[in-house]
């Protein structure tokens, strides 16, 4: 190789010597570093147990309830009708649709001079016979007066033809004076006779007088009643639903003029599940809730129950009784039967739970126990260690969700929820930190909360 050559690749080399030097002492140095390196102590790593709130569950006495449904109808409501034809000759300006009537209202007046004639006229008849009533009267009086006079007179020529027979027989009288006396008798006999007759005929006339007079009563009754009803009142306490009758016009008989809905007392017929007849009955409680946006809750009470089911839908129809006290100045105030202040209307579609009067043991858990129908139950189990709690997740099945309260379970709470099935008398169901269990975790128990005492 020429000298040329051997300078060029000579810087070459020495640089390649001294990389390598530098990679040897850095291993050497590393290795030296591992060596001589202290290793660090070693601790136990510790994982507590979760800590948690259980309640353990045992029997309640709960009273079955059943779901329903139902449209509310008023108890009271009246269609008002016209009972005779005729114009109408005034309204009152309050009376419109939606306003609030009592018992005695005016609705609307018919026009009257018709049956103030009617009535005019018979008052008249009925005074022209009281007057030959006692025409009658004074005429009997007479004929009674006349009579004692006549039979007088007869007695007294009964008397005189006596005489005359007895002094003939005696020798002391003449046949003429018997005759003469007996023709004085046969007269007023015949006179006496005459004005009994006449006496005898008044009772007949004074009772076809009468009867003249009965009947005239009963027109007269018939135009004061007819009279009556061009006055138009409302029958009962409630609110216009609607008003038909307008000023000047003509109303027949049996055309509605006016209806009005009382709402102080509501009925729902409500369809429950046949399941529910042999334990429902008269008087059980039913609470209702209104289908709408903002739903208001009301009680009652079962009224009477449908004696035959329907077969199509498996159901049975028992009829729930609300009261609602209105005020007496507006009409409107939160009635007795709940409803937070809103009033139920007729017509009004509702949602109810039926509750049976005889309860029965069942299992219930606080409603904020249960996430997506499942529940936590807190298990002993045994390893090598000793016995651990742990959780293990299990689904639920609710019958019904209830509020009361239940202190041998859990004094502070009100909302609970009844077990179908999933659980057993004696699970401890975990009722805190449930966004943080998870199946077969290790927990402990702690104690159960105090509730602070409220400030007066």
């Amino acid at each position: 190789m020429s000298p040329v050559v051997s300078k060029r690749y000579l810087p070459v080399a020495v640089r390649g010597l001294i990389g390598l030097g530098v990679l040897a002492l850095s291993i050497g140095f590393f290795a030296l570093l591992f060596v001589t390196k202290k290793n660090p102590e070693r601790s136990e790593i510790v994982v507590r147990p979760l800590s948690v709130h259980t309640v353990v569950l045992s029997a309640q006495p709960i009273a079955k309830s059943y779901p329903g449904h139902g449209a509310v109808r008023a108890m009271r409501s009246v269609d008002i009708p016209a009972q005779l034809s005729a114009r109408v000759e005034a309204r009152p300006s309050a009376i419109e649709d939606g306003a609030r009537v009592r018992k005695g209202d005016l609705i609307v007046q018919l026009e009257q001079q018709d049956f103030r004639n009617r009535l005019l006229v018979s008052t008249q008849r009925l005074a022209a016979i009281d007057a030959q009533l006692a025409v009658l009267d004074v005429e009997e009086k007479r004929l009674q007066e006349r009579l004692t006079l006549a039979e007088a007179e007869v007695q007294l020529a009964q008397d005189d033809l006596d005489r005359a027979n007895t002094a003939v027989r005696g020798g002391g009288g003449i046949q003429v004076d018997i005759d003469r006396a007996a023709a004085s008798l046969k007269r007023t006999t015949r006179e006496s006779l005459a004005i009994r007759q006449s006496l005898e005929s008044v009772e007949p006339r004074r009772a076809q007088i009468q009867a003249e007079r009965i009947a005239e009563e009963r027109n007269r009754d018939l135009a004061q009643s007819d009279l009556d009803r061009t006055t138009i009142r409302s029958p009962i306490d409630g609110f216009l639903q609607s008003v038909d009758a307008e000023a000047d016009e003509w109303v027949s008989p049996g055309q509605r003029v006016a209806r009005v809905v009382a709402l102080d007392r509501l009925e729902i017929p409500l369809e429950i599940p046949l399941s529910a007849a042999s334990t429902i009955r008269v008087g059980d409680s039913a609470s209702l809730t209104a289908d709408s946006a903002a739903p208001a809750r009301w009680s009652g009470t079962v009224s009477r129950i449908s004696p035959e089911a329907t077969s199509s839908t498996r159901s049975m129809i028992v009829f729930v009784e609300i009261e609602q006290a209105l005020d007496p100045d507006s009409g409107y105030i939160e009635p007795t039967g709940g409803g937070g202040g809103a009033i139920l209307l007729p017509g009004q579609y509702v949602v109810a739970r039926v509750r049976s009067s005889t309860a029965r043991n069942q299992l219930i858990v606080p409603r904020r126990a249960i996430v997506e129908d499942y529940v936590y139950v807190a298990e002993t189990i045994a390893t090598d260690g000793g016995d651990v709690r742990v959780v293990k997740r299990r689904p639920i099945t609710v019958a019904e969700h209830i509020e009361g309260s239940f202190p041998a379970i859990d004094p502070h709470e009100s909302q609970w929820a009844v077990i179908e099935s999933g659980l057993d008398e004696g699970d401890r169901v975990v009722v805190s930190n449930l966004d943080e269990l998870r199946d077969s975790l290790a927990i402990e128990i702690a104690p159960a909360p105090r509730r602070k005492a409220s400030t007066p």
